[in-house]
């Protein structure tokens, strides 16, 4: 177990997405060694990202081919990359 992460990714799903992002949000901003929490988006290319600025928690929205960036740890990682063989379900259009 680590004792004080710095980073933090979460794959949502629809059964966990409320506790993620309202829960442990709340957890993780709490948590003084976390300075990025990364909430992976289970249908899409996409992530919220959450970064520790000062005394403050700000959050983004990310989609499609661009980096996240990570400061704490001194990488931008690149969002397509994370899903690199992830095939998506059509999505349904019968409504």
């Amino acid at each position: 177990m680590i004792s004080a992460p710095v980073v933090v990714f979460e794959i949502l799903s629809p059964s966990t997405a409320s506790v993620d992002s309202i829960i442990k949000n709340q957890e993780y901003r709490d948590t003084p060694s976390i300075r990025h929490y990364v909430m992976l988006q289970q249908d899409t290319i996409g992530a919220m990202v959450f970064s520790r600025e000062a005394n403050d928690w700000v959050g983004h929205v990310l989609s499609g081919n661009v980096t996240i960036p990570l400061p704490a740890i001194g990488i931008e990682l690149p969002l397509t990359e994370l899903y690199e063989g992830v095939t998506f379900a059509e999505p349904d259009t019968a409504a």
